[in-house]
């Protein structure tokens, strides 16, 4: 009996190599090696300072197929590489790759929600000179369901509550 599509793309482990790029290896015994990122800036600017610099430890969603990594790139600005894109692999490719709405906010963190079929990302500016936001995005689409600042009345949403917010 052959082997499904669904057991084919199971994830068994994602990693940062030793060559600081994101490896995700499947049950059937592939891997994946994530190519580098340009940022929104580095196409603008044609500096390439502004490109990938490293990559944080992936997650695997509790569906064991989507896998998810925040990118760090150069910045003029700043001596040290800034979080700013959130990339999702699933199915042997990147599907998705998520910025915050509001740029320049960084990516301070992120979970998946819903089984990996949301992610939930927490943002602030550079040096945290705003309460910074919340925001729930579809992973299939990558479309903002909502976002959740200090401005918004009443009680936080449960997907904003699993960051510790107060």
């Amino acid at each position: 009996m052959g082997t499904t599509m669904a057991q084919a793309e199971h994830v068994t482990r994602a990693f940062v190599g030793q060559d600081g790029l994101i490896h995700i290896l499947n049950s059937d015994g592939r891997e994946f090696v994530a190519a580098r990122e340009d940022s929104p800036e580095s196409a603008l600017r044609k500096d390439p300072g502004f490109n990938q610099q490293s990559v944080e430890v992936p997650k695997i969603a509790v569906d064991g197929k989507t896998v998810g990594w925040i990118v760090n790139f150069g910045n003029c600005c700043t001596s040290y590489p800034i979080p700013l894109m959130l990339v999702v692999y699933q199915n042997g490719r990147v599907i998705r790759r998520i910025t915050p709405s509001d740029l320049p906010p960084i990516i301070l963190d992120w979970h998946f929600v819903a089984g990996g079929k949301e992610i939930a990302i927490s943002t602030s500016t550079l040096h945290g000179d705003s309460h910074g936001a919340f925001e729930l995005y579809m992973v299939k689409t990558g479309r903002l369901i909502q976002r959740w600042d200090a401005e918004n009345s009443g009680p936080d949403p449960a997907w904003v509550q699993t960051f510790g917010k107060e």
